[in-house]
């Protein structure tokens, strides 16, 4: 097995504790951006965004709002539609914290585009 491909087998089994820590989710950012591995990135997103709340505590840390970014690009249908469900439901809170604004703001331009695609 490749060094990337255990790297992400591994956060996968402790995904919540890793995402905890805004260094943990640097580098969970790293994987998910610099695998090779398509499938591999889709799984570990679908593992962070099932788990309740954990979107929004990730949005709010020094790291984690890239993550998150990455995680909702990972994502496809209704899986992404749910992770921004989560991170739109808590926009007021998102837009207290510095990070969080970041997050807010970037959901915000997507939705907007999204719109546009389809009309």
């Amino acid at each position: 097995m490749l060094q990337k491909q255990k790297l992400i087998v591994e956060l996968r089994e402790d995904v919540a504790i890793t995402c905890m820590d805004s260094f943990g989710c640097k580098v969970v950012a790293a994987a998910l951006s610099h695998s090779a591995n398509r499938d591999d990135v889709v799984h570990l997103a679908e593992q962070i965004a099932k788990e309740p709340g954990l979107l929004v505590t990730m949005a709010h840390s020094r790291h984690g709002h890239a993550a998150v970014q990455l995680v909702i690009q990972a994502l496809e249908g209704a899986d992404r539609r749910a992770a921004e469900a989560q991170l739109t439901a808590e926009l007021a809170a998102l837009r207290v914290s510095r990070h969080g604004r970041i997050v807010a703001a970037w959901l915000c331009a997507n939705q907007n585009d999204d719109i546009g695609m389809t009309a």
